[in-house]
């Protein structure tokens, strides 16, 4: 549950730039009238506003001194008075029509102005005139990023520092275009040789932060949103940011205490309360967690994502006035697509746990309905791509490169679809004393997704896994094990138990040939139930839709059923139903295949205290529990669109 937050530039205020025009810079002409040498003088001493006096008595006289106007404009500029810049620039360009400095800072003011196309304009021309100016291709890209031609911007400042490689504003700017064009890597290389010139500099370590947190790359940003702090200690957005850091990589207690001081800065920062309660809920300190969201509540009512928190929880405790005070802020002046739907969502659950399922339906559907429509999908895109891996992950392909991955056996795969049963089996295989469970690690996507950025061919996911070379494999592998035995050094074997790297079994065979991959399955109206019900954290698109959902889970169905051919013996599907049924002889099941001698601690699951980095949390620290099978069948009146999605998968018992 984290927020993006808010910039705060503090000392720093980044300007266009202009091209040098203006006392001091052009020189002056001493030829110049007793006046002009006044004006000039109160210029140079930093005194525009004065300067400005005099050099109206000139231009009043003279309308047409180009030496006044350049430098009358110039202290208009820095008045900030930039449409009478902007005026005076325009007469001195119609008596020297091919002066590039001029038209430059007419682009400049005119970008002040944000008359932003006529700014183009103007620096383009000066450019025709002199095109070796680095400071008119920085301005230029700076017009284009207002326009949101990022492309076109990133060429212009690329152009600059041609002429002036170690320019650290504009490799900064570079960063930023590159970001709005989710060229990544491109951007971190642009704000990394930035700071390599100017070290210290808050902002380009903030973006820096920022665009390594969106290519989850954690604790690269942690490092980022740390040096950012060197420099502005008291920022609770940075503070957050780096909490939020700290949070994904499972630093859950140093999370807290970061999140604690964000609060102390800044009281009413309900978004650092609200986290502060997830992590807690993560921690199993639900009464803590409560605390923490209802604190934020506090600091500021109606927060749809703290009534969200405690649903999470599960807690009776004033049930009955949450439920009012939701429904009332429903009913209230509308709210926001995501604060309706993180309501709807939190009633739904409080109805259900007083068994008015009609009312919890009705609330599920709307929260659904409104988040479906705040996002672009499309459940083709997601039938395309299972396609090309089935056709690109052959056997023999898949095979061959196994050959030369990495030999060890210690990570253990948990995957499925989500909500269905997998942070169960990572909760029983964690309280195994030789196991670690690192929960849900993002580096088999960010693997995937950074092969377009690599390829030579510019291809992606999956066609250019056809590139990866022996090395590019073990590189990966051995980074992925030095990360997991940096959590926890001690351990034997790993879990990771991203419900989605089914998609990646390939790659997971080719970098990890000894590596255990275990199948939760679960009843698919369950499973799709289960997903419909809950507002995820993570990007889930195809759950907003009883439709979507029925076709994603056979996109799913038919990736698991490939995987099964081409990998005899190597998936172990494990039955959510059945280990509700038989516990022990599934948890025998579990650990011989993962080659892993019997403990009686693993039927106790719920008592092993660790952070559970899931929205269930809750429900592992419970025993085994039979209430969630089948429960769909309290809604069957209600899932007439899942049912005909799934088709035939309606009536099976697994994948």
């Amino acid at each position: 549950m984290t927020r993006k937050p808010r910039r705060q530039r503090d000392k720093l205020r980044r300007k266009n730039r202009r091209s040098g025009a203006g006392p001091g810079r052009a020189g002056g002409d001493r030829a110049c009238s007793d006046v002009l040498g006044r004006a000039v003088v109160l210029h140079q001493s930093g005194r525009p506003r004065d300067a400005l006096r005099v050099y109206r008595q000139i231009l009043d006289v003279e309308p047409k001194h180009p030496e006044a106007l350049e430098f009358a404009a110039a202290a208009a500029f820095e008045a900030e008075d930039f449409q009478q810049a902007a005026d005076w620039l325009r007469i001195l360009m119609e008596i020297a029509p091919g002066h590039a400095p001029a038209l430059d800072n007419l682009g400049a003011a005119l970008q002040q102005l944000e008359r932003f196309d006529e700014a183009v304009a103007a620096h383009r021309r000066a450019l025709e005139i002199r095109v070796d100016n680095p400071d008119t291709h920085f301005n230029l890209g700076n017009a284009l990023r207002k326009l949101k031609k990022f492309d076109q911007a990133a060429a212009a400042y690329r152009q600059g520092l041609e002429f002036r490689p170690d320019d650290a504003e504009a490799l900064y700017w570079l960063g930023r275009a590159l970001n709005e064009l989710e060229k990544y890597d491109e951007a971190v290389a642009s704000y990394r040789r930035s700071l390599e010139i100017r070290p210290d500099d808050a902002d380009t370590c903030f973006y820096l932060g920022s665009v390594l947190w969106t290519q989850k790359k954690f604790s690269e940003a942690e490092t980022a949103y740390r040096r950012v702090l060197a420099s502005l200690p008291d920022n609770e957005d940075v503070l957050f940011r780096l909490g939020c850091c700290l949070q994904e990589q499972g630093k859950l207690d140093a999370a807290v205490k970061t999140y604690r001081k964000a609060v102390e800065i800044e009281p009413g920062y309900a978004a650092a309360y609200n986290n502060i309660g997830y992590v807690l809920t993560m921690m199993g300190e639900s009464g803590e967690a409560e605390a923490a969201y209802r604190r934020a509540l506090e600091t500021q009512p109606g927060f749809a994502k703290g009534y969200f928190g405690l649903a999470l929880i599960r807690t009776p405790k004033a049930r009955d006035a949450d439920i009012a005070a939701m429904e009332n802020l429903l009913a209230g002046p509308p709210a926001a697509d995501e604060e309706a739907s993180y309501l709807c969502f939190a009633l739904a659950m409080a109805y259900e746990d007083k068994g008015d399922y009609e009312r919890a339906f009705q609330h599920f559907e709307k929260g659904n309905r409104l988040k479906r429509s705040s996002i672009q999908y499309n459940i083709g895109d997601d039938e395309n791509v299972a396609e090309r891996v089935i056709k690109v992950f052959n056997k023999v392909f898949v095979d061959l490169y196994a050959e030369h991955g990495c030999s060890s056996d210690e990570p253990i795969f948990v995957l499925g679809m989500p909500r269905s049963g997998t942070s169960l089996i990572e909760q029983i295989l964690a309280s195994h004393s030789h196991v670690f469970g690192a929960g849900e690690l993002e580096e088999f996507g960010s693997f995937a997704s950074g092969m377009r950025q690599t390829s030579n061919v510019g291809q992606g996911f999956p066609e250019a896994a056809r590139n990866l070379g022996p090395k590019a494999l073990r590189r990966f592998g051995d980074s992925y094990l030095t990360s997991l035995r940096r959590r926890a050094p001690e351990a034997r074997r790993f879990t990771d138990k991203l419900p989605g790297n089914y998609l990646y079994i390939g790659l997971i065979r080719m970098v990890f040939p000894n590596a255990r991959i275990i199948h939760s399955v679960r009843d698919p109206v369950d499973t799709c139930l289960a997903c419909y019900r809950m507002f995820f954290q993570r990007e889930m698109n195809f759950a907003y839709d009883l439709a979507d959902l029925g076709r994603f889970y056979r996109v799913y169905a038919r990736l698991m059923r490939h995987w099964r051919a081409i990998s005899p013996g190597r998936i172990l599907d494990i039955r959510y139903e059945d280990m509700v049924a038989d516990q022990e002889r599934q948890t025998r099941r579990l650990l011989e295949f993962c080659g892993l001698p019997w403990e009686d601690g693993c039927l106790s699951f719920h008592k092993t205290e660790r952070p559970v980095l899931t929205a269930s949390a809750s429900q592992v620290r419970q025993p085994i529990y039979k209430s969630a099978v089948n429960r769909w069948k309290r809604y069957e009146g209600h899932l007439a669109p899942l049912l005909k999605a799934l088709g035939p998968l309606a009536a099976e018992k697994s994948a």
